[in-house]
């Protein structure tokens, strides 16, 4: 997803119900080795205003 961020948390149907702001992240590991995994995501939403979207502020990401 290219909207507003790059990334998205889908659910197991493959539909996004929020993307993820991953910019005060601090991975020792690269973003891209959860995808298509199953994830715990840690942190803060909020509505994407004039949208029906929802951002997560990622502050901690984890393999389930």
């Amino acid at each position: 997803p290219r909207r507003p961020y790059n990334w998205a948390l889908n659910d197991a149907a493959g539909v996004r119900y929020a993307y993820l702001d991953v910019s005060k992240l601090l991975l020792t590991e690269q973003i891209e080795k959860y995808i298509d995994h199953v994830v715990v995501v840690y942190g803060a939403g909020k509505s994407v205003p004039g949208t029906k979207d929802i951002v997560i502020e990622v502050e901690s990401l984890q393999l389930k």
